[in-house]
């Protein structure tokens, strides 16, 4: 395989610095050339291949913009889609995205076997639509401005769109690390931290990126995604209300079995295990 030249950036945060130290013990495992920095040095001129970070806060989202402008690859590090905090915020499973915030573009396109999803022992549940609202997962301040939207505006659209086609009752749930959240009229605020509970009741999840499209498939409701979260191939739209799409079974092992190699924990990176996938299928 070619030799990449990678520079790694990290901010103050503490799973930034222990995440991109581990990835930088991985590539150099790979045989890559690695350079790891602090985000705040970056003076806007890209001096390798790839850039790999952690979130987007700060000068991050510099280091994306400038390298993706140059034609440059970007390596995003972000918590998991399941079993995100398992064992510690640090030790639970990460997600590495290629040239963008979702991996849309490119996961589904190989041929990934269950092998590496079976050790993660997911419970699919059987599909049930009956429940007693529609339940709206909201995304934080800052999540929605990388988006280009301002706080909570996705949630109070689609809320509004929904009273006008609906009389189902709408559950509004804003992402729970968000102290920012407000309710919004025409729908009932929770502040469950029990997002199970929250899905298991709801007759269908809609979401612009949110990890809750995944476990709301998992879980055997139906969902709608209405930006670039990885849910999207397994969506219904917001015409079908009444009759929504869901997944076979087989389809549903299939994508999360994609998904599952987008996630790695810290042991992995640190091995070089999801640097040597990458590579393998040609991302990086």
């Amino acid at each position: 395989m070619t030799q990449r030249s990678v520079e790694i950036f990290y901010d103050h945060g503490k799973r930034s610095k222990a995440l991109c130290h581990a990835m930088s013990v991985g590539i150099s495992r790979c045989g890559d050339k690695v350079v790891t920095k602090p985000a705040a040095t970056f003076n806007g001129e890209p001096k390798s291949d790839v850039a790999v970070f952690y979130g987007l806060r700060g000068e991050l989202m510099d280091v994306y913009n400038i390298f993706q402008e140059r034609g440059k690859q970007t390596v995003l590090i972000d918590l998991g889609y399941w079993k995100r905090l398992e064992g510690g915020r640090l030790s639970g499973y990460h997600k590495l995205v290629v040239n963008g915030f979702q991996p849309n573009k490119y996961y589904q396109n190989f041929d990934h076997d269950l092998s590496r999803l079976e050790k993660m022992e997911l419970e699919l549940k059987p599909h049930n639509p009956k429940g007693d609202y529609i339940l709206v997962a909201g995304m934080s301040e800052k999540s929605a401005g990388i988006y280009g939207l301002g706080p909570q505006e996705f949630e109070e659209h689609v809320i509004a769109s929904l009273k006008e086609s609906t009389d189902i009752p709408i559950v509004y749930r804003p992402k729970p690390s968000w102290p920012g959240a407000k309710p919004i009229s025409g729908s009932k605020y929770s502040t469950k931290t029990d997002i199970e509970k929250d899905i298991e009741n709801c007759k269908m999840v809609i979401t612009h990126h949110s990890n809750v499209a995944i476990d709301a498939i998992i879980a055997g409701k139906p969902c709608v995604v209405l930006g670039d979260g990885v849910g999207l191939n397994m969506s219904t739209t917001l015409k079908d209300l009444d009759s929504p799409y869901f997944p076979t079974d087989e389809e549903r092992l299939k994508w999360l079995s994609d998904i599952a190699y987008i996630q790695w924990n810290v042991s992995e990176i640190r091995r070089g295990k999801p640097w040597q996938h990458l590579k393998r299928e040609g991302l990086v």
